[in-house]
């Protein structure tokens, strides 16, 4: 608690402004928006049926014990960057493409593995929390991170980190890299497309499959990971340290 995690989704943004995608639905800008008052799970649904952006219709993910049914509703899209609706009268597809940016403390009391502050339910409970989000939504979620609490020095101390505009610079770089290497980002790449760049990394990947129990959507999502970690350092191609960083985000929640 106090981290400041639910900060990373401004930063993002600054990032992420007035980039456009391409689509079978045509040219889109991304927007963002930040989280809403919790909604019911067909309000969900209701929403992009009404031509307002999906990710609107967000609650606060740093509450999964109480909002997990609706959190559910959003592996579809997620998925397939859609949202089929089917109602008694007709079923309709809309498109619901975003990225999601989300935040929560690994178990009800925030302090999960401190020696000073902890609750004492390092495992039972704190896996009961977790459970709340199922393996397939966060099968999803490409990127985990953990947020530590900050110390007094770091926190008041000189600011030494890159500024927003200069991270989006670099971004916009990368993303032209991969249109001009291959006429699409590689959110897109299909399997064939990502197993082209692997080359001599292919045995390795396939013990760290087997001893990090991955499952093929988790495995395609972290070398499309690698492959943007590679674009970002400019190189052309993926290398054993791109796919360790990648493979490094796919983390378990709970503590060893």
């Amino acid at each position: 608690p106090g981290t400041v995690r639910c900060a990373v989704a401004d930063d993002y943004k600054a990032m992420d402004a007035n980039l456009a995608y391409v689509s079978k639905w045509g040219t889109k800008r991304y927007a963002f928006h930040p989280p809403d008052l919790p909604t019911s799970t067909l309000s969900i649904a209701d929403i992009a049926a009404a031509e307002q952006p999906l990710s609107k219709a967000q609650g606060p993910l740093s509450q999964p014990a109480r909002h997990h049914r609706w959190l559910e509703v959003l592996r579809e899209p997620l998925e397939t960057g859609e949202v089929h609706i089917a109602r008694a009268a007709q079923q309709v597809t809309f498109p619901a493409r975003f990225q999601l940016v989300a935040a929560m403390n690994p178990c009800p009391c925030g302090y999960l593995g401190d020696p000073e502050k902890g609750c004492g339910y390092e495992c039972e409970k704190a896996k009961r929390y977790q459970r709340r989000l199922s393996g397939p939504l966060m099968d999803r979620i490409d990127l985990h991170l953990e947020v530590p609490a900050v110390s007094p020095d770091t926190l008041l101390g000189d600011a030494d980190g890159e500024p927003s505009r200069v991270v989006r610079a670099r971004v916009l770089v990368a993303r032209a890299r991969q249109m001009h290497r291959q006429g699409c980002l590689n959110r897109d790449l299909d399997a064939d497309g990502l197993m082209a760049s692997l080359g001599p990394h292919k045995p390795w990947l396939t013990g760290v499959m087997e001893r990090l129990e991955l499952s093929a959507r988790a495995l395609h999502r972290s070398l499309r990971v690698a492959r943007t970690i590679a674009d970002l350092a400019h190189r052309e191609k993926v290398g054993r340290e791109h796919l360790r960083e990648a493979l490094s985000y796919r983390q378990n929640l709970l503590n060893p």
